[in-house]
């Protein structure tokens, strides 16, 4: 059990353990500080902009370019798709936005800042931070309860709840009844609900789904993508989604197309 939860802390920094899992009340104030400092006034509109990125796996003959020279802007509310077969990097690229992964050329600016150069504690920090990341996997961890699994980045980084927000949230994703429950007593589409909750109450800069309904139900999905649409619309939340589902991703206000590794134009 403790592997299956450092592999689900992985994600929200190096600098946490198993042991900084602590429901109490020892959370300073405030639960959306800078940590970056003050953002560029002429890019506030732009939340995430790429210039040139290149994302190279192996050497020689096994080398593979999975991410070839791409360049894209997503200005701030907007909710944008990234589609194409697999294979064609666009889950590649998410990745390297969201700083779980580092490119091998090019600059990725996020909020105003250029993220390429920054060291591991850094990038663990904005992860936790600035990113809000959704999988198709719901990586909740299942000795917590739904709560408790919402409530876990800003525990981590001992920041104090805003009520009034986790109300709202869990309100618009139609869990607050399902509060007390553990992951396991949920459906799929009720556990992806909770996964973006979690990603919500932080109010990231942008929030990253990578294939979100990849284990969900039609009916499930088109609940999902229309969740998406409304925090996108009531908390205007800047929204990067990938999915090779094109009726899903024509609910997004822009579809941008990838191939090979590249931007299909």
């Amino acid at each position: 059990m403790r592997c299956l939860l450092e592999g689900v802390l992985f994600y929200f920094g190096e600098d946490v353990t198993v042991d900084d899992i602590a429901f109490d009340d020892t959370l300073r104030e405030g639960a959306t500080a800078e940590i970056f400092g003050e953002r560029n006034d002429h890019r506030a509109m732009e939340i995430v902009r790429c210039e040139g990125v290149t994302k190279v796996y192996g050497v020689g003959d096994t080398q593979v370019t999975a991410v070839d020279d791409v360049s894209l802007a997503i200005e701030k509310g907007e909710f944008a798709a990234i589609i194409g077969p697999s294979g064609s990097g666009k889950s590649t690229l998410l990745h390297l936005i969201g700083a779980v992964d580092r490119s091998s050329e090019g600059s990725i600016q996020l909020d105003g800042q250029e993220i390429t150069g920054m060291s591991a504690t850094q990038t663990a920090l904005l992860r936790r931070r600035k990113v809000g990341m959704i999988y198709q996997f719901y990586n909740l961890i299942p000795t917590l309860t739904v709560k408790e699994n919402i409530l876990l980045p800003l525990r981590l980084d001992k920041r104090k709840e805003d009520s009034a927000l986790l109300s709202q949230i869990t309100d618009v994703l139609r869990i607050t009844t399902l509060m007390d429950r553990l992951p396991g007593q949920l459906s799929g589409g009720q556990q992806q609900r909770v996964a973006i909750a979690r990603a919500l109450l932080y109010r990231p800069a942008v929030l990253l789904a990578d294939e979100p309904t990849g284990n969900l139900d039609q009916q499930q999905s088109d609940e999902i993508i229309e969740l998406f649409g409304q925090a996108n619309r009531e908390f205007e939340q800047t929204i990067l989604l990938v999915t090779h589902n094109e009726p899903l991703a024509r609910r997004a206000d822009r579809i941008l197309r990838m191939k090979d590794g590249r931007m299909d134009t």
